[in-house]
């Protein structure tokens, strides 16, 4: 192959590089409407909020490769790039995925009007074959692919990405953070966010009073809508203020802010959030009651101190949460609050005082938060009183 002809094919490499970087951070792509022939259990769905390294192929219109970068010659066991290059794509064709699994790729492209985009999981590809992520370890589920294969003047170039780590964060936290919070947590280097830890944050609980009295006096079904309804403003809260939601129970929502990732003003955050979900609840009671539906109280507790944060559970079943003391005072707080109220402790405060003197934050348009004394209370299972203080939106 001549110098100029390579020097062609490598400046193509670039410009879909550079394509693909504009990708990454579009609302999504275009989809192809079918997915090639062989390629079962192909997801096809809106781009991923975040690409990693690509394996990067060529194929001229005799279906010969006419490049291939490291990684996808890696993928498709070519020891020499140099002698792979001006090969038969059949030739080489004969991975984990299955004989024919990118001519097939190949030839869809070549249909297609668009640059074709799908998703795949694969349990039978060795992660071994894919570039690694970037200084952490592989999450423990099956590889998943994208493919990009891009169709021009009768060659074809494919992009294949490992999202393994990237849809693993989407399923585990997608539903729980905003999409900002994500793309940070996928930036944060050596998976700092995963790994269990001793940290102070802010913990948040929130539920409805009466709400199992109420539970009883109406259908299922209108329970079902009450709830999600309720919810959905408590999430919408949480999010508004960077938190994360850790679980629901029943009525019941539980957030952390200061976890996964760190904010120096979580304390600050998660009184705001508080405050915001009395301003929402409100609205949702008043909208109940003029549909002649029954509306609840709501009660808040909020907690600040040290906590083990990381993933709890077995090898078949993980969950994000966080554990200690005060994730159990928090509970108790929100348990002992009357509606309309948010309950404390002397820890936020101070931290929330701290992060306002200091201009800590960078939040904007802060409403101005009035607190008092509420005396000091024992709570079961928490050996010494506390000072409980009263917090709310002026």
């Amino acid at each position: 192959m001549s110098s100029q002809r390579i020097e062609e094919l490598e400046n193509r490499v670039r410009l879909l590089e550079d394509e693909l970087a504009r990708l990454r951070h579009s609302a999504g792509f275009t989809i192809a409407a079918g997915a090639p022939m062989g390629l079962p259990g192909t997801i096809a769905q809106s781009g991923s909020v975040v690409g990693i390294e690509e394996m990067i192929a060529t194929v001229d219109r005799e279906g010969r490769l006419a490049f291939l970068n490291g990684p996808m010659a890696t993928f498709l066991g070519v020891e020499d790039r140099k002698e792979a290059s001006g090969q038969p794509l059949a030739a080489l064709d004969h991975t984990a995925l299955g004989a024919g699994f990118v001519g097939g790729i190949v030839d869809g492209a070549r249909g297609a009007r668009e640059p074709w985009v799908v998703e795949r999981e694969c349990p039978e590809l060795d992660p071994g074959l894919l570039p690694g992520p970037r200084g952490r370890a592989r999450p423990q589920t099956a590889p998943v692919l994208r493919i990009v294969a891009t169709a021009k003047g009768g060659s074809v170039t494919l992009v294949m990405q490992d999202v393994t780590e990237i849809k693993w964060l989407e399923r585990n936290f997608a539903r729980c953070v905003s999409p900002e919070v994500l793309v940070r947590m996928y930036q944060t280097p050596e998976g700092d966010f995963l790994t269990p830890e001793r940290r102070e944050i802010s913990v948040l609980f929130a539920d409805l009073r009466g709400f199992t009295r109420m539970s009883n006096a109406i259908s299922p079904e209108e329970v079902h809508l009450a709830i999600n309804s309720f919810l959905a403003e408590m999430v919408a809260a949480v999010e508004k203020f960077g938190g994360t939601v850790d679980k629901f129970v029943g009525d019941e929502v539980m957030a952390l802010f200061g976890a996964p990732l760190p904010q120096q003003d979580h304390a600050l955050r998660s009184l705001l959030c508080a405050a915001e979900m009395h301003a929402r609840h409100a609205r949702w009671a008043e909208a109940r009651s003029a549909a002649d539906k029954p509306g609840l109280g709501l009660g808040v507790g909020v907690a600040t101190g040290p906590v083990v944060v990381g993933n709890v559970g077995t090898p078949q079943r993980l969950e994000y949460t966080a554990l200690g003391h005060t994730v159990n005072l928090g509970a108790r707080l929100c348990g002992d609050a009357a509606a309309g109220e948010i309950l404390t402790t002397a820890r936020t405060y101070e931290a929330t005082r701290a992060v306002l003197k200091g201009g800590l934050t960078d939040l904007v348009d802060i409403p101005h938060l009035r607190f008092e004394s509420a005396g000091m209370r024992q709570f079961k299972n928490v050996l010494e009183p506390v000072e409980v203080i009263r917090a709310r939106r002026a």
